[in-house]
């Protein structure tokens, strides 16, 4: 709750994203088990290795979230997104 309130105080966007929902969008899977989302992690990212646990969980947050991000600047018609201003 505290990083939550500093980010809301400091104006920081704040995201979240369901666990399903990252399953969902790294395996086409919303009930995907860890392990298969760990191996998509790495070949999404081509990694020698598959990462560990947590490292994967982190990853697979953050390809989720780069996807939403890049689907919505596509459905908006821009081109890019900078400093909260589509292009």
């Amino acid at each position: 709750g505290a990083v939550l309130a500093a980010c809301s105080q400091s104006k920081i966007p704040v995201y979240e994203h369901t666990p399903r929902r990252v399953k969902q969008a790294l395996t086409g899977n919303g009930g995907a088990q860890k392990d298969q989302v760990a191996k998509m992690v790495k070949q999404i990212l081509k990694l020698d290795e598959q990462p560990q646990e947590d490292a994967a969980d982190a990853l697979a947050v953050a390809i989720c979230h780069t996807n939403t991000q890049r689907s919505l600047i596509g459905l908006a018609g821009a081109k890019s997104f900078s400093r909260k201003r589509l292009r």
